[in-house]
């Protein structure tokens, strides 16, 4: 669990549920981002920069919002595809199609 914080806003926890049938993908990928070599310990890798690692790391907010603009792009494309599409039917009426 970690604690989000931007300023002007509210605190929001976060968490990374893991269930033992689920790979751990997800989680490793997330905490490669964090690790820090040798080198950069030595060179002088200031706490911010590993703050900056950490809110990249655990940043889901920027992805779900990628993923629904692009679903919602896709829906359009399909909505817009179907109203035009020529649907047989018997009595010779296309059925209605939202694109709300």
């Amino acid at each position: 669990m970690w604690v989000r914080r931007e300023q002007g806003k509210p605190l929001a926890a976060r968490t990374h549920e893991y269930q033992s049938a689920q790979p751990g993908n997800s989680l490793l990928q997330k905490l490669q981002i964090l690790y820090v070599s040798l080198d950069e310990e030595e060179a002088g890798l200031y706490t911010v920069a590993v703050a900056g690692r950490a809110r990249a790391a655990f940043n889901i907010e920027r992805v779900t919002k990628a993923f629904y603009r692009d679903f919602d792009t896709h829906r359009k494309a399909l909505s817009s595809l179907m109203a035009s599409a020529r649907w047989p039917t018997a009595n010779g009426m296309r059925p209605s199609c939202s694109t709300a």
